[in-house]
């Protein structure tokens, strides 16, 4: 099956659409020449595995097997044609239970790599086209099928069924994309040069396996996958197409120059306009697609938002179906709908990660253009939100969301936010009165007694944005502290937070995270802000409000350029920000990945800055000192002389003073433990007699008084008239931010890899006795972190309670609370009941190292129910 797979994506995404549009006009055995020449240099660079003898053999298979798979359906013909492959590969994937298209529970794996790259409808559509020609259906009017298909596991069903949770959820980043940013590009062509300028910067990189293949930016191909729907749209709706529109269209297919292809938009989307606004569904005054007419914008539950892709997707099964009635007569459109897939995929492969590179760096600019084509306020704006949340809900039997958005930075804007995401998740629910779509006045606003659906299901959990340090223009760096700016914007939204909690009982959002990248922001740069949220809610003068308490996390240990540094931001979490029983840490990768498969990726040698390199150095020796009972002295030694050296290049210079000229590891860690506090209460703290601060605070605000951290170590690191003065330079010496910033190689010995094992089973039994959870989200961390195989996510080394009986194996495990979530499913692609079947058949394939079944199937259900009940006991 994977040479299957391998055949769809040389098919359905490396190969060049302009070469087909080059040859629309000729006879058709020209393309199969050319694609017989370019399949095994195409197909082995997906696959290094294959040799090029081994890739054109499993061509003769295609051209044998995989093209005339369809031809039982074209009345008994043999016509070939390269959508049969799709059926090649349907026909064994697929099974229809109960009117529902399910995924056979043993090829979930590979649906799931496949339908990742090239998506989900190109395969429903094109097997419903096919089935229903086998079946005689004529009159199929049901598009609203699951965006994720579930499996015919009827076991995993009935764990599913007793009801879900997903406490990390990115409301911005759990919405469908992709396909509301294909249907915005559809139906309003014009203007987007601005857009597609911004994404043209990072197109995945594509081998040319021909010298001819053009690299042309992509808004040029779009505009011709548009000309390419309009025209197709007119043969299956039976439209004669005007004179003038096949001039145009002829024009825009014909068209290599950018510029001029772009002087047809304004007709095309003439035409696009008049489908719109004359024939297409309309909802609440609003048209989504000019394919989506009233006899399939129908919905099967109170929710129009499912089947907002319906028009899309009947497109799709028309053109599929007027293909397999009849190959021979259909060339034509065979290859315009082929070019119209393969521009479509290559703008997904944009929106949707679905390159191998790892990394947050690499996520990020998904995660930054994934709403670029949606144009604010529109439809598809407001859709955004409301399939975020109503999809998940409409068609999982999900009791609790946790949606994560970004505060804003003033009382009123919070409410506004609120409010706003409200209106928009409520869009299109036929149930509710349209009366109460309005904008309420902030002075009168109840965030309980709106009647808005599913509104008991959801609350908003405020994630503070993590942004590297930058330089700020004609400021000299001595007068700002590291990641000032950040500072000072955390600070103005955590008083507007907690000024409306304040005000208001039963507040619409009830937790608090930080997110995004954490190379070059530490949690020590949140520590003020989550002490003062945490400890506002116990002090005396408001005992008498019913206040409502929040539930805190914090993104730690998912991206890192050494497991070390994950370690060591997971214990600033504990440590800084007062972490106690019942938060939560999200993600948290670096407790758990295999360290030697890790360091072994990376060639035993680690690049990253002097000043992270140093503190991770350090913080390792204090750890292994306090925590880890093995034999580390020759690497304690050896990490000592590497912090004398780096202490040497980052600290060694005049405006230091004397007292700081040597290393001192004990006065270094001090220092390091100062780091949760405000670094701006140490621009005059560094007699003496200052170190007890805590009687001057007392009478400024509580913002201020929580300044300092007082967790037991940095209270005694305080006293130290050095570790101040080393940490007042860590922000403020230019001279050492500068030399710290500078990057460096490192090379890890066999001791460090032991080590750092044995630090984070430590690190783990630490987070189990302070009864942190984890939120794990298996499809994120496997797309984004280092490790290849689901069966591979640390979740098994945190929790293996029911996954084996073996009591050494099961005292060795923390057992930590965990629960599974989707973290960004728009961009990733997946459900919280697609997280929950890819663990289990993951874990139900693992072999151990006699290539038996490491797990069996009962247990990992087992396993698999008591993370579902940990998901509910986790909710805050």
């Amino acid at each position: 099956m994977d040479n299957i797979r391998n055949t769809l994506r040389t098919i359905f995404q490396e190969t060049d659409p302009e070469r087909i549009l080059k040859d629309i006009h000729k006879i058709y055995d020209n393309e199969d020449k050319f694609r017989k020449n370019c399949f095994p240099y195409q197909l082995s660079n997906i696959n290094n595995n294959q040799s090029l003898d081994e890739c054109k053999a499993v061509y003769e298979i295609y051209e044998s097997e995989w093209e005339k798979e369809g031809h039982k359906l074209a009345y008994g013909s043999e016509s070939k044609s390269v959508f049969n492959v799709l059926s090649a590969f349907t026909n064994d994937i697929f099974v229809q239970e109960g009117g529902e298209l399910l995924c056979k529970y043993q090829h979930i794996l590979r649906w799931r790599e496949i339908s990742l790259t090239l998506g989900e409808d190109i395969f429903t559509t094109s097997y419903f086209a096919s089935s229903d020609l086998v079946s005689s259906i004529n009159n199929r009017n049901d598009f609203s099928w699951k965006p994720i298909l579930s499996t015919n596991n009827k076991i995993l069903k009935q764990i599913l069924n007793k009801g879900l949770t997903d406490l990390h959820f990115h409301l911005k980043g759990s919405s469908f994309h992709f396909e509301l940013s294909w249907l915005s590009l559809m139906n309003n062509i014009e203007n987007r040069q601005s857009a597609f300028k911004d994404i043209d910067r990072f197109l995945m990189t594509r081998t040319a396996y021909d010298s001819s293949r053009s690299n042309r930016e992509l808004y040029f191909l779009v505009i011709k996958a548009a000309a390419i729907r309009m025209y197709l749209f007119y043969e299956i709706k039976n439209i004669e197409k005007p004179e003038k529109f096949k001039n145009i269209f002829s024009k825009i297919l014909e068209s290599e120059n950018e510029n001029e292809i772009k002087i047809f938009q304004y007709d095309l989307q003439n035409y696009i306009s008049a489908e719109k606004y004359l024939n297409a569904f309309s909802f609440e005054g609003k048209v989504i697609d000019y394919c989506l007419d009233s006899s399939i914008a129908i919905s099967k539950n109170d929710y129009f938002g499912s089947c907002f892709n319906s028009g899309e997707r009947y497109f799709m099964y028309s053109v599929f179906k007027t293909i397999f009635k009849s190959f021979k007569d259909t060339l034509y459109i065979q290859k315009l709908f082929h070019v119209y897939l393969l521009i479509k995929e290559r703008l997904r492969s944009e929106l949707i990660q679905v390159n191998k590179k790892v990394g947050f760096d690499n996520f990020a600019k998904y995660q930054d253009r994934k709403s670029m084509f949606i144009e604010y306020d529109s439809v598809y704006d407001i859709l955004l939100h409301s399939l975020a949340i109503n999809n998940s809900l409409t068609h999982q039997n999900i009791s609790n969301i946790e949606a994560r958005i970004a505060p804003k930075g003033s009382e009123e804007e919070l409410v506004k936010q609120i409010e706003k995401t409200d209106e928009f998740i409520s869009y299109g629910d036929l149930r509710k009165n349209n009366s109460d779509a309005r904008i309420r006045n902030y002075d009168n606003y109840d965030f309980f007694k709106k009647d808005l659906p599913n509104i008991s299901k959801y609350l908003y959990t405020y994630h503070f944005i993590k942004i590297p340090d930058k330089k700020c223009e004609g400021i000299k760096d001595e007068v700002l502290s590291r990641n000032y700016n950040t500072r000072k914007t955390v600070k103005e939204q955590s008083l507007a937070i907690n000024n409306l909690r304040k005000r208001n009982n039963g507040v619409r959002f009830n937790g608090i995270d930080a997110a995004n990248s954490e190379i070059g922001c530490r949690p020590e740069v949140f520590a003020q802000a989550y002490r003062y949220l945490k400890k506002y809610s116990y002090l005396p003068e408001i005992s008498f409000i019913d206040f409502t308490n929040l539930g805190f996390t914090f993104h730690a240990g998912e991206d890192f350029l050494d497991i070390v540094d994950g370690l060591r931001a997971i214990d600033e979490v504990l440590n800084f920000l007062d972490y106690r029983s019942g938060d939560r840490l999200g993600h948290a990768l670096a407790l758990g990945i295999d360290p030697a498969e890790y360091y072994m990726s990376k060639s035993k040698h680690i690049c990253l800055s002097k000043q992270d390199l140093l503190d991770n150095l350090v913080w390792m020796y204090i750890f292994i000192g306090k925590h880890v009972h093995g034999n580390y002295r020759n690497l304690c030694f050896e990490i000592k002389q590497e912090c004398n050296k780096l202490y040497s290049e980052i600290y060694n210079n005049d405006l230091l003073g004397e007292d700081l000229d040597s290393f001192d590891m004990s006065v270094y860690f001090d220092a390091y433990c100062l780091r949760g506090d405000n670094p701006k209460i140490y621009l005059n703290l560094t007699s003496d007699n200052d170190y007890d601060v805590d009687r001057r605070l007392k009478p400024l605000s509580f913002w201020k008084r929580v300044g300092l951290n007082y967790n037991e170590l940095a209270v005694v690191a305080r006293k130290r008239k050095k570790a101040r003065l080393l940490y007042y330079n860590y922000h403020y010496n230019h001279a050492v931010k500068e030399q710290g910033n500078v990057y460096t190689e490192y090379k890890i010995t066999d001791d460090y890899i032991n080590a750092v094992k044995d630090i984070q089973d430590a690190m783990m039994n630490i987070l189990s006795v302070k009864q942190i959870s984890i939120e794990v989200n298996p499809s994120s961390n496997q797309v984004i972190g280092t490790y290849n195989r689901y069966s591979k996510h640390p979740m098994v080394r945190f929790f293996n309670l029911g996954l084996t009986y073996n009591e050494k194996e099961l005292k060795k495990c923390p057992q930590l609370s965990v629960s599974i979530n989707t973290d960004d499913q728009g961009v990733f692609s997946t459900s919280i009941e697609n997280e929950y079947a890819l663990m289990a058949t993951s874990l139900a394939k693992e072999m151990d190292e006699k290539n038996e079944s490491k797990y069996v199937d009962r247990m990992v259900y087992d396993w698999l129910e008591r993370i579902r009940v940990m998901g509910h006991e986790q909710k805050f």
